[in-house]
């Protein structure tokens, strides 16, 4: 797998994007969520998205954390933890299904990894949606990737696996904004700007049509688009 299409390569300092906060984001059932991630292999733990309540144990996370990839909910009813280990430097298309029936799925490289039950409930978050960091509980950004991400998506639907197989096999070409575009809540394609271009204050477009922008933080101005 080797996606065509720039990203952003995090490198480890103090970078990010957000993007504000809104319902559209908040844990609920159906949803999905997806995205390409490449490791350098340095840390243990690398965020793909980080959303959570100000204050409040509500909230939830998709991640790869001590070489796993994990669907983490934060109000303690369960995390899904994928059981093929993503030790390596290469490309993979990562997604988790949440159904109506709480059952969850957890796909790599479009295909079904593991599954399970019992994780309910939904909750709103208050803070703003982070890709490639993750939050202390009072909203401060830490833990910081070190990691290429590109074409980053979430859904109010439960995509089916051949609407995940056909996103991984895609490789790109913006195919999240033809799949479920009725569903489609976030795409940041991560794909705005010419190689080389900083992320500092840039502005990432999302392709939903809800308007759900993301803003590039690099105080350190180490992280650049990649192709």
């Amino acid at each position: 797998y080797s996606p065509a299409f720039a990203a952003v390569q995090f490198s480890g300092g103090r970078a990010y994007i957000s993007v504000p906060a809104h319902p559209d984001f908040d844990i609920q059932a159906p949803m999905t969520a997806a995205g390409w991630i490449k490791r350098s292999g340095k840390f243990a733990k690398d965020n793909i998205f980080w959303q959570r309540s100000h204050k409040s144990a509500k909230g939830w996370a998709f991640c790869i954390e001590h070489d796993k990839l994990v669907f983490i909910a934060f109000d303690k009813s369960g995390d899904l933890l994928s059981n093929q280990n993503l030790k390596d430097t290469e490309w993979h298309h990562a997604a988790f299904v949440r159904t109506d029936d709480e059952c969850w799925r957890m796909y790599i490289d479009g295909k079904l990894d593991n599954e399970g039950c019992g994780m309910r409930g939904s909750a709103p978050c208050l803070l703003p949606l982070y890709v490639g960091a993750n939050l202390t509980w009072m909203g401060e950004p830490r833990e910081f990737s070190d990691a290429a991400l590109a074409d980053v998506a979430i859904w109010n639907a439960a995509l089916t696996e051949d609407q995940v197989k056909s996103l991984a096999r895609a490789r790109g070409k913006n195919l999240p904004e033809k799949t479920a575009p009725q569903n489609l809540k976030l795409f940041l394609p991560l794909n705005d700007f010419p190689p080389g271009t900083p992320i500092e204050g840039k502005i990432f477009k999302d392709l939903s049509g809800l308007g759900h922008d993301g803003t590039g933080s690099d105080p350190e101005g180490k992280v650049k688009v990649v192709e």
